[in-house]
């Protein structure tokens, strides 16, 4: 099992780039929940120039399960453009989302 995570995971990396952006992000809104979690993974490894421009039109536009993924993305991503998107969300009626948001903006402070 060990050995298959591995695999998969150099898979993605040596598949980083090759999709544009636009669509690793559509993948986010996939039912599918290996879909998405790969589409997450991916976004994570990319450079943050092209991605992060991407999740912050997810925060305006996505579903809420989109959001919430974009919202834990941006928070690894160390950048002060997030910041007053992701506060926005403190007070959104989704208790998922809230969490997220508080918990992404403690990891952009840290």
């Amino acid at each position: 099992m060990k050995r298959i995570s591995i695999l998969l995971a150099l898979l993605l990396v040596a598949s980083c780039g090759k999709r544009p952006v636009e669509e690793v992000v559509r993948d986010l809104e996939s039912p599918d929940d290996a879909v998405r979690k790969r589409a997450a993974q991916e976004l994570i490894m990319r450079d943050k120039e092209e991605v992060v421009p991407a999740l912050l039109k997810v925060l305006r536009t996505g579903s809420p399960r989109a959001q919430y993924i974009a919202i834990q993305i941006l928070g690894r991503m160390k950048d002060p453009r997030v910041v007053e998107p992701i506060e926005g969300f403190l007070s959104s009626q989704n208790v998922h989302i809230r969490a997220a948001a508080a918990e992404a903006l403690g990891n952009l402070e840290a």
